[in-house]
């Protein structure tokens, strides 16, 4: 650990950070040295071997989605910050602080590629968040056809599947025959 604290050298930081994500699953120290390296670095490669790392043994601990979280506070590289929003959609389930950084970079970016794998994950960890679900469904008003409407649609349907007052929001914005298919999808996915 102390290595990953000491060197400068971005190439040793990664292989260390790669091999600590294959054997610290759940390693409050592991996790406490990687989210350290995110607050140092500035080399992109360099966050997205962390943040994968993160992704591998942080599922659910809130000092690894912190991290995350502020790392896409801090990048305004649209490539770390889809990955971080992947990594979030596997490891933050109805993680608060998850959702509400996801929200915000909806606000922060206008990069579609982003907007997209932002929803995917929303719609992964939302579990009927009402913030989850108002960020997707301006979104979906705001897309028209920019970001893949029928990933955003069932991104939101897999929130409302949580909250089913929610569904209204839907039948809303999404004609019926279509919002049929994606009911359908759901359906077969859960």
């Amino acid at each position: 650990m102390q290595l990953l604290q000491d060197t400068r050298n971005e190439n040793t930081r990664r292989k260390v950070a790669e091999i600590l994500g294959k054997i610290g699953k759940g390693d409050s120290e592991a996790i406490a040295g990687l989210v350290q390296l995110l607050q140092k670095t500035k080399n992109e490669e360099t966050r997205r071997e962390v943040a994968r790392s993160l992704g591998n043994i942080g599922n659910g601990d809130s000092e690894a989605i912190a991290g995350l979280v502020q790392l896409l506070q801090k990048t305004r590289n649209e490539n770390t910050r889809r990955e971080v929003a992947e990594i979030l959609g596997k490891i933050g389930k109805g993680d608060s602080e998850a959702i509400a950084g996801l929200v915000q970079l909806l606000q922060d970016t206008s990069n579609k590629e982003t907007h997209s794998q932002v929803a995917e994950s929303l719609g992964k960890i939302g579990n009927g968040s009402s913030e989850a679900i108002a960020a997707l469904v301006e979104l979906f008003q705001s897309s028209q056809k920019e970001v893949n409407n029928w990933k955003l649609g069932a991104s939101l349907g897999f929130v409302c599947i949580v909250s089913r007052s929610a569904i209204s929001a839907l039948e809303q914005l999404i004609p019926s025959d279509i919002l049929e298919i994606i009911f359908a999808e759901l359906a077969g996915i859960l």
